[in-house]
């Protein structure tokens, strides 16, 4: 097996999608995971421009692709979020993708290029929408009910507490926070008004 083929098997082999272009954009090469999120075969873009299945929306503002390259050989790797880059596949679903952008260099020629190495973050995406909803429906419910909650951490101390624990002991947050259930400064009463023993 020669050093070539070594490489690309370990390409192929990789969990991330991988493509590489040339520095002004043309796709080189794409393993197989890139080929299946993307749902182009290399031979459908091969020589074609970067854009063709790339939609770059960092760094701001987006002027081309020769600055973009130029930034990548500067900085030595670019890492983006979802959002930066997205994948526009076959189909023309828009896929957000993170990972990061790499400089490509030969030994031989000293020809220059990129090397792109992403995943799709779609399923990522929708799991933090989803807990961020639910992070929201709890903190209105929280909020909004008549019951007192008081939080503490694992030493006992108040970390947090809803508008109704402050209204029922008569406390804000900011005076409870630190304090603990076993603090001597609580004033505890028996529903009557006499004290506890």
């Amino acid at each position: 097996m020669n050093k070539s083929n070594s490489a690309e098997s370990i390409l192929n082999s990789l969990g991330e999608a991988i493509v590489t272009s040339d520095s002004k954009g043309t796709i080189i090469w794409m393993n197989p995971l890139a080929e299946n999120l993307s749902g182009y075969q290399i031979l459908d873009v091969k020589g074609k421009s970067l854009e063709t299945i790339f939609q770059i929306n960092k760094p701001e503002p987006f002027i081309d692709f020769e600055n973009f390259a130029g930034q990548v050989f500067r900085e030595g790797r670019l890492i983006w979020s979802a959002g930066d880059i997205n994948l526009i596949t076959r189909y023309n679903t828009v896929l957000p993708v993170a990972g990061n952008v790499s400089p490509l260099k030969s030994l031989k020629s000293g020809a220059k290029g990129l090397v792109f190495a992403f995943n799709d973050m779609t399923e990522q995406i929708h799991v933090e929408e989803k807990l961020r909803a639910s992070e929201e429906r709890f903190r209105t419910l929280f909020v909004t009910m008549v019951q007192g909650v008081v939080y503490q951490d694992e030493s006992g101390r108040i970390i947090d507490a809803n508008p109704a624990a402050e209204r029922i002991l008569g406390l804000s947050l900011e005076q409870m926070q630190g304090l603990t259930s076993a603090d001597p400064r609580w004033h505890a009463i028996h529903e009557d008004g006499t004290d506890y023993p």
